[in-house]
């Protein structure tokens, strides 16, 4: 049985697709309010504000020093290690955006 597509196009069609699955992003960017930073458990807990993750949220920062970037009260945007914020999850901080 022959197909009405040539196996040529499937294949330049699926050259075309497969990049942008291969690029796709997992990483989210969050935005909000510090409330407060542990630097024993190495971890900042934000109000945030971008609606991908709503609420009070805690996160783990790449290292000791990082908390030196947050200050408590202060509006801070950052990248996630994921690209959706689970309540459930404590999510690291993987870039912290204008640093």
């Amino acid at each position: 049985m022959k197909t009405k597509l040539p196996l040529s196009l499937i294949f330049f069609c699926f050259v075309l697709i497969h990049p942008a699955i291969t690029l796709a992003e997992d990483k989210l960017r969050v935005c909000g309010i510090v409330q407060k930073i542990d630097r024993e458990k190495i971890t900042v807990t934000v109000e945030v504000l971008s609606s991908s993750c709503p609420g009070v949220q805690m996160f783990k920062l790449p290292d000791v020093q990082s908390g030196t970037f947050f200050i408590i009260d202060e509006r801070k945007c950052f990248v996630i290690d994921s690209n959706r914020c689970d309540d459930a999850a404590l999510h690291r901080i993987i870039e912290i955006v204008g640093e």
